[in-house]
């Protein structure tokens, strides 16, 4: 847990803003946060190097020198002998944790100096400003959660190789293997360690937001689902981290800046018979089959209209119903996949959930509706031929009928 969440959990969500504001009744406090405040950084600055050179990031000596002295300066506020000399010091330490997320190199720096950046204007009595740092820090956490997920995935092997670097005085096949398979390690517990220091930073956000009074929404279920191995004979290759965010009250589902709503999610097997000894449909019952479908067979190419005849009763069709948003405020800073998903009974490295529907949410777009009626397989066998709708999908083998969305196959919404 993070300082503030501690010092919250011991006095109270309305202290810590107290003493943040300068409640003369709350001065000893004020001085308890501050000084737990300073300690937990050292741990955190601690652990942002070493998760920074794991992943090949550089710490930048410009925002650990900002972020270092505006720590100091708000140190000093909160033993200023009057409220003006206060005033001046929080408005410069607020100045340098500007400075600082300026020159942040990854989101987890960056969500680091936003928080500070937060705490400040608590300090000066500027609620929105505050609400808004906030947000900020919300959205570089969220993003941060999304690469450290990546990261401890399949990249993790690769990264490793290049670290490594081979060279003639490696060794042994055996031997340059248990090195990758170090380093692969140390990458992977670098990432999740980076993923729950975004996941820490969220809970403070909260916690700040409920002491402010800023609107709130119930938290919803979490289930971590961690990398595991691709196998025994290649333990490196990893599926990748996934966070699964069940609704925990009827509504819209938020997650830091994303909040997703489902309005519909509705599965509709189509019966299509299958004729005694036949193992293909006819020209006409093709066509009847893409007109039920809202697709005008004069739109199909010839080649997947015979892929379609030869295939069409060996596989279970149903119809998929969905409409679902995400919002994410503020947006994202670099592009995202957004996918309809589902989740896997498989033993295997594709347990967890897996896309079956992707879409593109843009960086600096803050919102994206999916509103589509789409034909599956139900029983996980490939669909005739993509080629001829986009909207024509197949799900793998061992997949259930339960839909989430998804972002980056990373954070998992399922529908109620």
């Amino acid at each position: 847990m993070t300082a503030i969440s501690v010092i919250a959990a011991k006095y109270g969500v309305s202290a810590v803003i107290g003493a943040l504001t300068g409640n003369e009744g709350l001065g000893g406090l004020g001085s308890e946060l501050m000084g737990a405040l300073m300690e937990s950084e050292d741990r955190i600055a601690e652990q942002l190097d070493g998760i920074s050179r794991k992943l090949d990031r550089v710490l930048a000596q410009r925002y650990s020198t900002a972020l270092g002295a505006g720590q100091r300066t708000l140190l000093d506020a909160s033993t200023a002998p009057d409220a003006q000399t206060r005033v001046a010091e929080l408005s410069r330490a607020r100045d340098l944790f500007l400075e600082a997320g300026a020159a942040a190199l990854s989101p987890l720096q960056l969500a680091v100096a936003e928080r500070y950046v937060a705490l400040c204007y608590i300090a000066l009595g500027r609620r929105e400003a505050a609400g808004t740092a906030l947000k900020a820090m919300d959205r570089a956490a969220a993003e941060a959660m999304l690469d450290a997920a990546a990261e401890a995935g399949p990249p993790a092997y690769e990264r490793a190789r290049k670290q490594l670097g081979w060279s003639g005085r490696v060794g042994s096949r055996s031997r340059r293997d248990d090195l990758l398979e170090d380093q692969a390690g140390d990458i992977i517990l670098a990432a999740l360690r980076e993923a729950e220091l975004a996941e820490e930073l969220f809970r403070e956000s909260r916690t700040l937001a409920q002491g402010m009074g800023l609107p709130l929404v119930p938290l919803p279920h979490q289930e971590e689902l961690p990398p595991e191995p691709d196998g025994e004979d290649d333990p490196l290759r990893t599926a990748k981290l996934q966070l699964v965010l069940r609704p925990a009250a009827p509504g819209p589902v938020r997650y830091g800046p994303i909040t997703v709503t489902w309005r519909k999610v509705l599965i509709q097997p189509i019966a299509w018979p299958v004729p005694h000894g036949r193992t293909s449909a006819s020209m006409s019952e093709v066509r009847q089959y893409l007109e039920s479908c809202s697709i005008s067979p004069d739109q199909v190419d010839g080649d997947a209209l015979r892929r379609l005849r030869r295939r069409m009763y060996q596989t279970a069709v149903a119809w998929l119903e969905v409409d679902v948003t995400i919002k994410v405020e503020p947006a994202f800073t670099r592009n995202r996949i957004i996918g309809l998903a589902s989740r896997s009974t498989e033993p295997s490295p594709a347990a967890g959930w897996v896309d079956f529907h992707l879409r593109g949410l843009a960086a600096g777009r803050s919102e994206l509706t999916i509103k589509s009626s789409i034909p599956f397989s139900l029983q996980g066998k490939e669909m005739p031929d993509e080629s001829y709708t986009p909207d024509l999908i197949s799900i793998p083998e061992g997949l259930t009928n339960e839909i989430a969305l998804s972002v980056d196959n990373t954070l998992i919404f399922p529908s109620a």
